[in-house]
């Protein structure tokens, strides 16, 4: 019982693999060589662009720093305002509870402040009621962070009706962007 010539020795499958091993890597490489190509000849895709969220941060602040501003002046014409400034910190409450009817915005701390002219700071009244008070001793606006978290402060000197010799009042509104 001799074996045919057609059929198959185990001896030759293993070229039969190896062929195939070959083909496989061939393809592999085509395949290489053509996405490197792709990549050459396509186009550099566009920059992210990293600075869009500060522009828009930046806006913003721009934006809260013009209302303050708007706020602090209107509030800083008040006439009674410029009587409360010469008094003590019991008289600006009463007045601002009664008279001049200051209620801070969500977000944001008032403070009335008297500069005498040996530049200390004399504070009055920071609204809310526990509110840390401003610090600013002149006129303008200010951007800081406190505790973590931007604030932007707008100050308005206020000319008293009385000791203007003597004193300068100060209005403080102060804010974070995100309110």
């Amino acid at each position: 019982m001799g074996r045919s010539a057609s059929a198959a020795s185990p001896g030759s499958a293993r070229p039969a693999r190896a062929r195939a091993m070959g083909a496989i890597g061939a393809v592999a490489a085509v395949a290489a060589v053509g996405c490197a190509v792709y990549a050459a000849m396509r186009p550099p895709a566009a920059p992210a662009d990293l600075t869009a969220p500060t522009r828009a941060f930046e806006g913003k602040l721009r934006e809260r720093a013009a209302a303050l501003s708007a706020r602090v002046a209107t509030l800083s014409d008040l006439p009674r305002l410029a009587a409360a400034v010469a008094t003590d910190a019991t008289t600006v409450r009463d007045l601002t509870s009664e008279e001049l009817a200051f209620r801070p915005r969500p977000g944001e701390v008032i403070s009335i402040a008297q500069r005498l002219r040996d530049g200390r700071r004399v504070p009055l009244l920071a609204l809310p009621d526990g509110a840390e008070a401003e610090t600013a001793t002149t006129a303008g606006p200010r951007v800081y962070v406190r505790s973590g978290t931007v604030v932007l402060s707008q100050t308005a000197e206020i000319k008293p009706t009385e000791r203007a010799q003597e004193l300068t009042g100060l209005l403080t509104i102060s804010s974070t962007p995100a309110t």
